[in-house]
C-alpha cells in the first residue's frame, strides 16, 4: 500500500471510532441506555440518536456478531494483501477499496472492543437503518465501486489490449547476434555473380592443381 492510502484508512478510521465515542458522550448514554436528548444534525434530514447493531451495516444479520467479526477479518485481510501486490490498477479503483477497508476496520474495532457496532445516524424523512460513518463509507464506496467495476473496467481492459497489440506491431524483428562474441551473425549477402561457396570451391580447386603440378615437376 502506498502512504496517502495508508493515511486515508487512519483518516477514516479515526473519524469514525471518533464519532462514536463523541456521540456516546453527547448523548450521556450509560449501561447501553441513551438518557439524553436526541440531537438535530440537520432539521427534518438528519438527527443523532444511540443504537447498538449486532449485526452488519444498518442491522442486517442481527445477533451474528462472532460469524460477522470471523467474517470482516478474513475479507479485510484478503483485501490488504491485493492491495499490497497489485500497485498498478488505477487510482480510483484503489481509492475506492481502501474506502472499503477503512470503513470495515472501523465496524470491526467496535466488534472486537464492545461486541457490537455504535450506530448514530437516522434519516428523519424516510424509514432506515441508523448507520454511522464507517457504514457510510462501506456503503458509498460499495456502490461506486460496482459502477466503476461493470462501466470503466471493461473499457479500461480493452484501452489496455490495444496498447499491447500497437506495441507488438511496433516491435523491431530480432536481429540475429552472438552474444559472446558480441558479432552479427548476418552479414551481406555476397554478390549474386560469384555466390560464396563457389569462391572457396575455387580457391580449394587452384590449391589443388597447384600441388599436383608441383607433384609432376
Amino acid at each position: 500500500m502506498f502512504l496517502y492510502e495508508v493515511l486515508i484508512v487512519i483518516a477514516v478510521v479515526a473519524l469514525d471510532v471518533g464519532s462514536k465515542y463523541w456521540i456516546v458522550d453527547a448523548l450521556n448514554v450509560q449501561n447501553h441506555i441513551q438518557y439524553g436528548a436526541d440531537i438535530t444534525a440537520i432539521k427534518k434530514v438528519i438527527t443523532f440518536s444511540y443504537a447498538e447493531n449486532t449485526g452488519a451495516t444498518f442491522g442486517v444479520f442481527s445477533g451474528s456478531t462472532s460469524a460477522l467479526t470471523a467474517f470482516t477479518i478474513v475479507g479485510l485481510t484478503l483485501l490488504v494483501v491485493y492491495l499490497y501486490f497489485n500497485k498498478k490498477e488505477s487510482k480510483v479503483f484503489r481509492t475506492l477499496l481502501i474506502f472499503i477497508l477503512a470503513g470495515g476496520l472501523g465496524n470491526l474495532y467496535d466488534r472486537l472492543v464492545f461486541g457490537y457496532v455504535r450506530d448514530f445516524i437516522n434519516f428523519d424523512f424516510v424509514n432506515f437503518a441508523t448507520f454511522n460513518v464507517a457504514d457510510s463509507f462501506l456503503t458509498v464506496s460499495t456502490i461506486l465501486f460496482a459502477i466503476y467495476a461493470i462501466f470503466m473496467m471493461p473499457r479500461n481492459f480493452k484501452k489496455k489490449e490495444a496498447e499491447r497489440e500497437l506495441a507488438d506491431k511496433t516491435v523491431p524483428i530480432a536481429y540475429p547476434y552472438d552474444m559472446l562474441s558480441c558479432k552479427e551473425l548476418v552479414t551481406e549477402a555476397p554478390s549474386e555473380e560469384i555466390p560464396a561457396y563457389d569462391i572457396v570451391i575455387s580457391k580449394s580447386n587452384t590449391e589443388e592443381t597447384a600441388d599436383e603440378k608441383n607433384e609432376e615437376v
